[in-house]
């Protein structure tokens, strides 16, 4: 049962009616977000309050836990609202550096996968076929306050790197970023703290050839 609600899981939420994919990478996490909408006529909402239907691929995403990861026994938190039309689902899990190898999304929607942890750097390569694309396109979003040091996003904003898959891409999808360890504050910090210490080696330098200078000219005198 679990396998099925994984699978199931991926095939509608990173495909679906209307969601969104997002990774938060800091320098000692990686949190993943998924905001989906399902709109209520595509599930008899008869459905909901009882038992799930062979068929039914949706009640099982509003009622039942799902998994972040291949192999494992930890659930997303998850929150599921509605109004008149349809349903909001959102879904959170903070991964550490060295879980995100096992992260579902990673494992089962790439033909070709890599995800390196150092200790100065993460770096994600997606390649090959994608696995998840049953709507027009997708958008997968990587936020991040570090420094950046390699990417080839579609779009890139502020701290946000955005790749859209589409039919056009689907079959050679192409996405790689490298993310130090870093963040831009911490490193315009050391920038200015060198600095800072350039200008004091330089004006101590100044002062010192100034009174050997000075004193030479007296023992000139």
């Amino acid at each position: 049962m679990k396998k099925y609600i994984i699978l199931l899981f991926l095939v509608f939420i990173l495909s679906g009616c209307s969601s969104e994919y997002n990774l938060k990478v800091t320098s000692d996490k990686l949190e993943e977000n998924i905001f989906m909408t399902i709109d209520k006529s595509m599930i008899d909402n008869e459905v909901i309050s009882s038992e799930v239907e062979p068929d039914d691929q949706i009640t099982p995403i509003l009622k039942d836990d799902l998994y972040p990861m291949v192999s494992s026994s930890k659930i997303y938190n998850k929150e599921v609202t509605e109004d008149e039309n349809n349903y909001y689902v959102k879904l959170n899990y903070e991964f550490t550096p060295d879980t995100y190898k096992n992260a579902t999304a990673l494992n089962t929607c790439f033909e070709n996968h890599e995800y390196i942890n150092q200790k100065d750097f993460y770096e994600i390569k997606l390649s090959g076929k994608f696995y998840c694309l049953y709507g027009d396109s997708m958008d997968i979003n990587i936020d991040t306050p570090n420094i950046v040091k390699e990417n080839n996003a579609t779009t890139h904003s502020g701290d946000k790197y955005s790749w859209t898959i589409n039919s056009s891409n689907v079959d050679n999808v192409d996405i790689s970023i490298k993310i130090l360890k870093k963040t831009k504050l911490a490193n315009y910090i050391t920038i200015a703290l060198i600095g800072i210490l350039l200008m004091t080696v330089v004006i101590g330098g100044l002062i010192i050839s100034a009174k050997l200078s000075k004193r030479k000219n007296i023992n000139e005198i």
